[in-house]
């Protein structure tokens, strides 16, 4: 699993309609489109329903704003102000869900990883 970022909610749904089913780690603050309006569309899409939409921001530290992430259909929420161990353990997990092999074991088997 490789990870591909996006500077705007327009580049991350076309770059999303480009790869298979990976999941999509997401600011809700974005230019132009916001990730809650990214993570709808993404969901109102028959193809991609099934991808997870997670998000990382600190915007969802607040109730009322983790309850807008999941109204929009979000898989999970990674609250940005966690540590890199955290991070990456959250991450592992969304990917076992989906029957990939963790990326911290992947960068554990490669040389120098």
């Amino acid at each position: 699993m490789q990870g591909l970022g996006a500077q705007n909610g327009e580049a991350a749904l076309k770059a999303m309609r480009n790869r298979s089913q990976h999941p999509l780690l997401l600011d809700r603050d974005m230019p132009g489109m916001d990730g809650l309006d990214v993570c709808r569309r993404i969901k109102a899409e028959p193809a991609y329903k099934d991808v997870r939409v997670v998000f990382f921001s600190g915007v969802y530290r607040r109730p009322k704003s983790k309850a807008a992430a999941y109204e929009a259909s979000a898989d999970g929420n990674i609250e940005r102000l966690i540590g890199t161990s955290e991070l990456v353990a959250q991450i592992d997990t969304q990917a076992f869900r989906l029957g990939f092999e963790p990326p911290s074991r992947q960068e554990a088997g490669r040389p120098g990883g």
